[in-house]
C-alpha cells in the first residue's frame, strides 16, 4: 500500500501550518536560505506575491531532501508562499513592518481604506527516474489569489492590539488574522485562507492533480 505523501512547507508561518494541519495535509516545515528583501520585483501585487513565492524557491535545498528520499525514491513535493496587502486608495503595497511605529503608521493607513490581500502561491514537484537513476523536476506551478477586505484598528486600540497580537509586528500589513486579531476584520470577499496565507482550495486540487496521497 502506498504511503501518503508529505508536502514540505518552506515556511515559518504558524498561519500556514495551522491550515495545512486543519487540512489534513501531511507537512514538514523546511528552512530557506534566501533574504526576501534582496528579489527584486515589481508589478501588481498579485505579481509581486507570485514571483517572491518562486524567489523563496531558490533558498530550498532540494539536493538535502532528495538525499532524504533515495532509498523510497517517493515523489517530493515542495511549496513556497508569499502574502502581501496592497491599499486601493493609496496603491501603497504593504509588506512585513521593520518595527512597533512602522507597524502603527502601517495599521493607521490600512484602517482608512479598502484593502486586497495577496497571496502567491509556487508548487514544484520532484520524480524519481528509474531508468535514468536520478531526479527530475517537471512540475513548477506559481499561482496567486486574493481577497478584498476592511481592516479596522481604531487609533486608541493599537497598542492593545499589538499587545494582544505580538504575531502582527511580523505580519504582513502588521495585520493578524486569528486570535483577538480576527475582531478587526469588518470584512472579507474572496480567498478566506488565502487571506490566512494559503488558498487551500487551489493547493489541493494542485496537490491532488499530481498525485499527491493524502491518505
Amino acid at each position: 500500500m502506498d504511503k501518503k505523501s508529505v508536502l514540505y512547507c518552506a515556511s515559518q508561518s504558524a498561519a500556514r501550518h495551522a491550515l495545512l494541519q486543519q487540512a489534513e495535509i501531511a507537512f514538514k516545515v523546511i528552512p530557506i536560505d534566501v533574504c526576501e528583501e534582496d528579489a527584486e520585483v515589481e508589478g501588481t501585487v498579485q505579481e509581486q506575491v507570485m514571483k517572491l513565492a518562486q524567489y523563496k524557491h531558490i533558498g530550498i535545498n532540494v539536493p538535502a531532501i532528495i538525499e532524504a528520499h533515495e532509498e523510497s525514491k517517493a515523489p517530493i513535493y515542495l511549496l513556497t508562499a508569499d502574502t502581501l496587502i496592497a491599499g486601493l486608495t493609496d496603491g501603497v503595497i504593504y509588506g512585513k513592518p521593520q518595527d512597533r511605529g512602522h507597524a502603527a503608521q502601517m495599521i493607521k493607513s490600512i484602517s482608512r481604506q479598502d484593502i486586497v490581500v495577496a497571496t502567491g502561491m509556487c508548487l514544484s514537484v520532484w520524480l524519481y527516474h528509474p531508468e535514468e537513476e536520478g531526479w527530475y523536476n517537471p512540475v513548477f506551478e506559481t499561482w496567486s489569489v486574493d481577497a478584498q477586505a476592511e481592516f479596522f484598528v481604531p487609533d486608541d486600540e493599537i497598542e492593545h492590539y499589538f499587545d494582544r497580537c505580538p504575531m502582527a509586528l511580523k505580519g504582513c500589513g502588521a495585520t493578524a488574522v486569528d486570535g483577538v486579531g480576527i475582531t478587526y476584520f469588518k470584512s472579507l470577499h474572496g480567498s478566506y485562507t488565502g487571506a490566512l496565507g494559503l488558498d487551500m482550495f487551489s493547493l489541493r486540487q494542485l496537490l491532488k492533480k499530481h498525485k499527491f496521497i493524502f491518505e
